[in-house]
């Protein structure tokens, strides 16, 4: 099975991503969750809205690299990168907003640590099958 299948990627345009980005009012100080950046279209178009406390999570170590060595970004933003599920970072604060696009992903593709993760008390009302 490829990669793809497995993790569900399925990247989105630039010009979705901006569009999805402009119908946001969060202020631009706000805290911005990304939860599978990918090629990183969305933190790209984040960025150049002019957000500037933006968190992004994704599973694939080839995507973070890519997106981690970006040389675009301005030296005063620089997004907060991690190669990590979403699903397993603390909720320790709520975001103004988390904005991207979803792995798709069939049920019964999922590892069991992340069938295991989504079937928690806390995921479980977030999530449907």
């Amino acid at each position: 099975m490829s990669k793809q299948v497995r993790l569900g990627q399925y990247y989105t345009s630039r010009e979705i991503a901006d569009f999805m980005v402009g119908l946001s009012r969060a202020p631009t100080a706000a805290k911005v969750i990304e939860p599978g950046y990918g090629e990183g279209v969305f933190i790209d178009s984040l960025v150049s809205s002019g957000c500037k406390n933006i968190f992004g999570y994704d599973i694939d170590p080839y995507n973070y690299e890519l997106v981690k060595n970006k040389t675009k970004f301005p030296t005063k933003v620089k997004p907060k990168l991690a190669c990590q599920s979403f699903l397993d970072v603390p909720v320790d604060s709520r975001p103004s907003l988390i904005i991207g696009n979803p792995p798709y992903v069939k049920w019964s593709r999922l590892d069991k640590r992340t069938k295991a993760t989504l079937q928690n008390d806390f995921w479980k009302s977030y999530t449907n099958g």
